[in-house]
């Protein structure tokens, strides 16, 4: 659980120290209005528990679940006709985040629950 926390706030600040040495402020980044979450809220619905951890182990044994990640962070790919504003670009933003983190873990070849545990 430490590590997992640490990972999360590592890649925070990453991510504001890049953002700031830009002079880019959330204000510039468009995304897609329209994203579907659906298959991203299944996906964490089976795989994340009570306590917010997450079962990499059982995630990375089905392909078919990790194909829908990437399914889902395809999505933002997609072109921007009609960008998103206020708390749906928020929302998508934080999500995609998130999703990219987790198919990071997930593309590891040695994490299991219990690594990120400790």
């Amino acid at each position: 659980m430490k590590l997992w926390f640490l990972l999360i706030i590592f890649g925070l600040l990453c991510v504001g120290i890049a953002a700031r040495a830009r002079g880019q402020t959330g204000e510039n980044v468009e995304v897609r209005s329209g994203i579907n979450h659906d298959e991203f809220d299944r996906l964490l619905k089976k795989y994340v528990n009570e306590q917010g951890l997450v079962d990499y182990g059982a995630w990375k044994q089905n392909q078919a679940d990790i194909s829908a990640l990437d399914g889902y962070v395809k999505q933002f790919a997609n072109k921007i006709d009609i960008p998103a504003q206020g708390n749906e670009k928020a929302a998508s933003l934080v999500n995609v985040y998130n999703a990219l983190v987790l198919r990071w873990i997930l593309s590891s070849t040695s994490v299991r629950r219990t690594d990120l545990l400790t």
